[in-house]
């Protein structure tokens, strides 16, 4: 079959729109891929039907997968943040951001899109991602605190040139378009809205939302965000 041949879009959209429901509510191990799906909603080829009808039998093979939520768990409300620089070319070289935001130790919020700008550099889009991770946070703290709770908040980050600039508010070359996020990251932390911490990227579950991972570490990851069948 030729891969350029174009696919039924209406059945390409119809597949696409339930993987979607499922990364968003409950499976963020697909978010990614359904990221990359998504994108070729309007002009569907064969090789995407292919890709997508994949990531079906890969949830029948999983159905017994599930977030587990435990209770008595420490209130503690951590954000993780990642970015693939540059890594999109059929997106004018836009820089991916991956994000978790983990309440009380089980995922509450995940997120993979592609960034509005293009970034300079790698540390220019970890600061995009952080920025995007710690929006979401705010919402969540503020929820839970309108709840009567009052969580710890630490922001992870695997990328030491987008901690040393949130923290000293310093812009190097080339990053003043990025100024406005920048400022934003530094009040947070200077306001002691949050901590912000340096994550190993081998325990960065963001990781998971920025690109295709070989099976060892995606499961892992995935077993880390509390992705896995019961006993």
């Amino acid at each position: 079959m030729d891969g350029e041949q174009v696919c039924d879009s209406y059945e390409y959209r119809s597949i696409v729109g339930r993987l979607l429901y499922a990364a968003n509510i409950v499976r963020f191990d697909i978010n990614y891929v359904v990221l990359r799906l998504s994108s070729h909603l309007a002009n569907p080829l064969v090789k995407h039907m292919l890709g997508a009808k994949r990531v079906v039998q890969y949830l029948k093979g999983t159905v017994e997968y599930g977030i587990i939520y435990k209770v008595g768990t420490p209130k503690m409300l951590k954000c993780y943040s990642d970015a693939d620089f540059a890594s999109e070319q059929d997106s004018k070289s836009r820089s991916v951001t991956g994000m978790m935001v983990m309440y009380g130790g089980s995922p509450a919020s995940w997120k993979s899109k592609l960034q509005t700008m293009v970034a300079l550099s790698t540390a220019n889009s970890e600061m995009v991602a952080l920025c995007t991770a710690l929006t979401e946070s705010i919402w969540i703290n503020s929820l839970a605190c309108e709840l009567g709770f009052k969580p710890k908040c630490q922001a992870m980050c695997d990328n030491q040139g987008a901690i040393k600039t949130a923290k000293n508010g310093s812009l190097l070359e080339g990053t003043k378009h990025i100024r406005v996020k920048v400022d934003f990251i530094k009040q947070q932390l200077d306001e002691g809205e949050f901590e912000l911490e340096y994550v190993k990227t081998d325990d960065n579950i963001a990781d998971i939302f920025t690109k295709a991972l070989v099976r060892g570490p995606f499961y892992r990851l995935c077993d880390f965000g509390m992705l896995r069948t019961e006993p």
